[in-house]
């Protein structure tokens, strides 16, 4: 068995940034020896659903997450800083059920049209923080990116905010992505860590499997940037190595600091195990909606079919789901 787990991963699901399709993420964590492996898609759960039956498949764990930016008021305008990175992975059923609704709130009263993007804000955090566990994420987290411009004092507060949000439940990341600023940036963490009796984690910050698959994401990436490979450039794509990576490497890249392994490991076997079978009232986990073709049976298992007359009862009973009409009420999931 492996002594590491994934706890920071994109999934295709992290629209033009991710590169890993979900079967073939799950199949790596389990050649690699690892008995769990986490999703942290940004801002969304479109993944879960279908990550649970491809972890089923391969026989590892799920741990289900999500990687918001985080601002001051979600209801305002961002000011000259863009919001902050922030992962939070679901500890229990509860969990989850905080990480849709911080997801719904986002898109439905957090995005911002200059960046075009959904955000959460610390009022949120307050709110809906209970069954979550914390990481303060890449060097666009709120507090690596003041230890990257030298405010420790800053980096601190921050820290000590996110803890009182989280008690026992925040941790310091230390992101292995090939970047010169994210290592020094790392040595800071350790020390914030050490001087506020933080735990750590080691993540990758995975994006794509193989190093290969590198020039895929630059695509993903231009075309979200709405410019081409020739014009982005290093602006865009600097020097990075974000694989999913072997245990052993991740062991190589953090021998100086084995309890930020220790730590990835230890937090995964403290997530329970959610089955999202138990909410299949949600419309995350199986919709059916009414069509002018009839009633067509959508879910991220990719069941598109056709559903008409007995066939609609037997998937009724099988999924024991809420029906909803496209134009009718949306389910009451929260």
């Amino acid at each position: 068995m492996a002594d590491f787990v994934h706890l920071h991963c994109h999934s295709a699901y992290s629209m033009l940034d991710g590169a890993m399709r979900l079967g073939d993420l799950c199949a790596r964590a389990a050649e690699y020896g690892m008995p769990a492996v986490a999703v942290t898609d940004h801002g969304n759960l479109c993944a879960h659903a279908q990550f649970q039956l491809a972890c089923r498949e391969h026989g590892i764990r799920p741990v289900f997450g999500c990687e918001f930016r985080l601002c001051e008021d979600r209801r305002r305008a961002d000011g000259a800083e863009p919001p902050s990175h922030l992962v939070l992975l679901a500890q229990s059923l509860d969990g989850w059920r905080a990480l849709s609704r911080l997801s719904s709130l986002s898109w439905t009263e957090g995005w911002t049209e200059a960046r075009r993007e959904p955000r959460i804000d610390w009022d949120l955090l307050s709110r809906l923080g209970a069954g979550l566990c914390c990481l303060s994420s890449c060097l666009e987290g709120a507090v690596p990116r003041a230890c990257a411009r030298g405010d420790m004092d800053q980096a601190r507060a921050l820290a000590r905010r996110f803890a009182r949000l989280f008690p026992g439940r925040f941790y310091i990341e230390l992101v292995d992505s090939g970047i010169p600023l994210q290592d020094a940036v790392n040595e800071q963490l350790r020390e914030l860590a050490e001087t506020e009796g933080l735990p750590l984690v080691a993540t990758g910050d995975c994006h794509y499997l193989d190093f290969e698959d590198a020039p895929t994401r630059d695509v993903l990436r231009c075309i979200r940037a709405q410019t081409t490979l020739a014009e982005a450039g290093e602006l865009l794509f600097p020097a990075r190595d974000l694989r999913f990576k072997s245990a052993e490497e991740m062991q190589e890249r953090f021998q100086s600091c084995p309890e930020a392994l220790a730590g990835a490991c230890a937090l995964a076997e403290e997530v329970e195990r959610c089955n999202l079978r138990k909410l299949c009232n949600y419309i995350l986990a199986h919709i059916l909606c009414r069509t002018e073709f009839g009633i067509a049976d959508i879910t991220c298992s990719h069941i598109t079919d056709t559903i008409h007359g007995s066939e609609f009862d037997r998937q009724c009973n099988r999924y024991k789901v809420t029906l909803v009409t496209i134009d009718a009420q949306v389910v009451s999931a929260y």
